[in-house]
């Protein structure tokens, strides 16, 4: 029969075809398989240059195994290029691509390249929505809850004016204003000043670390309105921002949260965006730390990190929501974060007071001359006058009066930060090893690599050809 040679360099797994150089008549041994058959020819005529037969008569391609000289002949012993000899058979077929090196879908993680020890980082500076309290140009909320005949109001001071209100509300005028007398009455009976406690007219007093003065972010939100502030059944000269329903829950701050692929994920695929390869986080004092999945975060148009803090007792609000990539004018499509920590610093208010006794009562127990030793004024004992009656009232044991508990300025500290973490991968071969693909496909439309699962051709051979063919696709081949 007519046997035709050549050489090829291609690999031992793919369905290229070799270009055959030479024919030579040959001698078929007998007794040999169309698998692996052995051909003899006279060693004359052929050398041992060759590397790869076709033989026309079995339709098939043979790799050439060994070359036996015995005497005068050569013997080939060739085995089936099964990958060659039906190629048309395995391109028209379509199976399951597991890998390829043509085309890839960059979202399945590929877990054929290991992770190195080695980090990359990347931290988007936030700030913080909270005003330092060591701020020299400190113009902080102070909100404070005072009682009146219409229920409870609170409202919104500057440090400066609330040291003046609290000035007013320890002052003789503020007794005289609640009792409706004069400073004369009150001076002439101050018993009458321990019947009036400021402390009993206020309800709390809390620390907000958020500019007064500056505008919110969002300007569609409402602000707080100047108003006279009334205390008891007065409504005085002093004013300061009414917190009302409407502007007690103010928005401090809103970030967009700048959302970050991994470093190789542009030339390895998006896989890498996702646990395992990346890692992200939103550190937000005081509310916490919260850790994201960068994948969920990728698919979103904007992320925004809104805090909301409710005026009326200093409690805070982080929401961290997700909109769709269509514009951030639309509802948002997720929520990721929604939390609550106190923000606002509850701040306590202390009077000193005494046990109210008359001005008869210490004069019938104790005359002039006992008011004078208990205060210790001679002059007002020889003069008998009301400084020594009102010294000798200050000077008995006080009790104390208090509202709020103090609060925690170290939550505050610190700024809020958006971190991601990455863990980089080793070097790829596409070429040899392919990408994750997923997906049946026709192999012909694939060229280069291939993996298949489960593969299945049917081929006009034999059985052990047709299990060969398929476990070169298991394993991985080479469409060419």
């Amino acid at each position: 029969m007519i046997v035709q040679f050549g050489t090829t360099s291609k690999r031992v797994n793919s369905t290229e075809q070799p270009t055959m150089t030479a024919s030579y008549n040959c001698t078929l041994k007998e007794g040999c398989s169309v698998i692996s058959p052995v051909i003899i020819i006279d060693r004359k005529v052929v050398g041992h240059s060759y590397n790869t037969a076709y033989i026309a008569d079995f339709g098939r391609y043979y790799w050439i195994r060994d070359i036996v000289y015995e005497n005068a002949r050569q013997y080939f012993y060739l085995d089936c290029d099964v990958l060659a000899t039906y190629k048309s058979a395995i391109g028209n077929s379509t199976q399951y691509v597991l890998r390829a090196a043509d085309d890839s879908n960059e979202y399945i993680i590929d877990q054929f390249y290991p992770t190195t020890m080695e980090l990359s980082y990347s931290s988007q500076q936030l700030g913080t929505p909270w005003i330092d309290m060591n701020s020299p140009n400190l113009t902080t909320i102070w909100a404070l809850g005072v009682i009146n005949p219409d229920g409870v109001y609170y409202y919104a001071f500057t440090q400066t004016e609330l040291r003046a209100f609290m000035a007013y509300l320890m002052s003789d005028t503020f007794t005289c204003d609640v009792l409706g007398i004069t400073q004369l009455e009150l001076n002439l009976n101050r018993s009458l000043k321990a019947t009036v406690d400021p402390i009993q007219y206020l309800t709390g007093l809390v620390w907000i670390p958020m500019n007064y003065y500056i505008p919110d972010t969002s300007p569609a939100l409402p602000h707080f309105t100047v108003d006279y502030v009334k205390i008891a059944n007065k409504t005085t000269t002093f004013q300061a921002g009414k917190i009302s329903d409407s502007s007690g829950g103010r928005l401090a701050v809103e970030y967009t949260l700048t959302q970050l692929d991994h470093p190789q994920a542009s030339s390895r695929g998006k896989y890498l965006n996702a646990p395992g390869f990346s890692e992200c986080q939103l550190v937000f004092p005081p509310f916490g730390i919260f850790n994201y999945n960068p994948a969920d975060l990728a698919v979103f148009g904007t992320v925004k990190a809104a805090v909301y803090i409710d005026c009326t007792n200093g409690i805070g609000k982080l929401i961290v929501r997700c909109y769709p990539t269509t514009g951030v004018g639309e509802a948002p499509v997720a929520i990721m974060t929604d939390v609550m920590a106190q923000v606002g610093v509850p701040m306590p208010i202390t009077q000193i007071l005494t046990p109210g006794l008359s001005v008869v009562d210490m004069a019938v127990r104790l005359g002039g001359m006992a008011v004078a030793a208990a205060s210790g004024n001679a002059l007002g004992a020889i003069a008998g006058g009301a400084s020594a009656m009102d010294s000798y009232y200050n000077a008995k044991v006080p009790r104390a009066s208090t509202i709020g508990s103090r609060g925690n300025f170290a939550g505050l500290y610190g700024r809020a930060t958006f971190d991601y973490t990455w863990k980089l991968v080793v070097d790829d071969d596409v070429a040899d090893h392919g990408r994750p693909l997923c997906e049946t496909v026709q192999l012909s439309t694939l060229d280069g690599f291939q993996m298949i699962l489960n593969p299945h051709i049917a081929i006009p051979g034999t059985a052990e050809e047709a299990d060969r063919i398929n476990t070169f696709l298991a394993e991985g081949y080479f469409y060419e």
